[in-house]
């Protein structure tokens, strides 16, 4: 019994206890996220492919936050990775100043997921003065709503600009008439 006491003191096993809790935690913390967004999902009429776009984004998230856990229980010090982490981030801004487009959409994307406001198969229109579009909702995705016009051309919209734009709803996939969706 001594001798085990003495093995759980070693200061790598204790790493080892340690590095297995934060790694069951940010599981079941994967596990609970993905049933709490496939419930969200399917509770407002989302496919499949645009739940595990969301949920993929949120293990994106987890994992960044697990991976600093992990590292201050490791006793790395941490005050030292700010100014690595600024020094990179600002090379990585300047090279990829367009990907703020991305993160705009995609929190975009965020929004329309979690309001009920339009569902597959309804029929919109998007005013936007000569740009307007008019189309029926076939996909949902991370960074852009998919339209099918009347011709069969499909429309890729931006998410950002879906949540800024009024939306008319012609006809809803549930039988609902006419409804303006979002300011103008």
């Amino acid at each position: 019994m001594e001798h085990l006491r003495e093995f759980l003191r070693e200061p790598l096993v204790l790493h080892g206890i340690k590095t297995l809790a934060v790694v069951a935690v940010y599981l079941l913390s994967a596990f609970a996220a993905r049933l709490v967004l496939t419930r969200i999902g399917q509770a407002q009429g989302h496919d499949r492919d645009r739940i595990r776009g969301m949920f993929t984004a949120v293990r994106s998230l987890l994992r960044a936050l697990f991976l600093a856990v992990l590292l201050m229980v490791l006793g790395v010090d941490l005050g030292e990775i700010p100014v690595f982490l600024g020094s990179l981030l600002a090379v990585i801004g300047v090279a990829f100043f367009a990907t703020w487009s991305v993160l705009s959409n995609i929190t975009a994307g965020f929004i329309l997921f979690a309001t009920r406001d339009l569902a597959m198969g309804d029929l919109i229109r998007i005013v936007d003065g000569d740009n307007s579009q008019e189309g029926r909702i076939i996909e949902f995705r991370l960074w852009a709503l998919v339209l099918r016009r009347e011709d069969g051309t499909k429309v890729l919209f931006p998410n950002n600009l879906a949540i800024q734009k009024p939306i008319i709803r012609l006809s809803a996939s549930n039988g609902q008439t006419t409804q303006l969706v979002a300011p103008p």
